[in-house]
C-alpha cells in the first residue's frame, strides 16, 4: 500500500487516483484552493499592518471553512484515509499548526496595531499638533510683529 495520494492542484482538473467516483466535496475543495490562493497572494503583497489584519481575518475565516469541508465526515480526508492514513494524519497535523499560527500572527498583528503602531500614530498626531500651534503662533506672532515695525499696530 502506497501512503500518497496526488491531491488536486486548482486548475489542473481531479487527480487520476479520484477521477472515478470522486467525492463531491472535491469541487468544493477545488474551489477553495482557489480562493484561498488568490488571498494569499493579497497577503504576500499587503502593504499596511491593518490591511494585513483584514486580510487575515478573511483568511481565517475561508481556512476554517475550507478546512471543515475537507475533514468533514464524509469529506475529501476521509475518502483517503483508508488507503493513505498517514496523508490524513499529516495534513490534519499541518491543518491544525496553521491555524494556530494563524492565530499568533493574528495576535501579534493587532497587538502591534494597540501598542506600538498605535504609540506612534498618537505620537504623530502630538507632533502634528505642535506643529499646528506653532504654526498658528508664529503667523500671529510675525503679523502683530510686522505691523508694528511698519508703524501700524500698537
Amino acid at each position: 500500500m502506497v501512503d500518497e495520494v496526488p491531491l488536486a492542484i486548482p486548475g489542473a482538473g481531479h487527480p487520476p487516483a479520484l477521477d472515478a467516483g470522486h467525492p463531491p466535496a472535491l469541487d468544493t475543495v477545488e474551489e477553495a484552493h482557489r480562493a484561498l490562493l488568490e488571498l494569499i497572494e493579497q497577503l504576500k503583497q499587503v502593504g499596511t499592518l491593518q490591511a494585513a489584519l483584514d486580510l487575515l481575518c478573511r483568511l481565517d475565516n475561508q481556512l476554517n471553512a475550507h478546512f471543515a469541508v475537507e475533514e468533514a465526515p464524509g469529506g475529501l480526508l476521509d475518502s483517503i484515509r483508508p488507503h493513505h492514513p498517514r496523508v490524513v494524519g499529516a495534513l490534519h497535523t499541518e491543518h491544525l499548526a496553521l491555524r494556530a499560527e494563524l492565530r499568533v500572527v493574528m495576535d501579534n498583528t493587532r497587538a502591534c496595531l494597540a501598542g506600538p503602531v498605535a504609540q506612534v500614530l498618537a505620537q504623530v498626531g502630538e507632533l502634528a499638533t505642535s506643529l499646528q500651534e506653532h504654526e498658528e503662533r508664529e503667523a500671529e506672532q510675525l503679523t502683530e510683529l510686522l505691523y508694528t515695525d511698519l508703524g501700524e499696530g500698537g
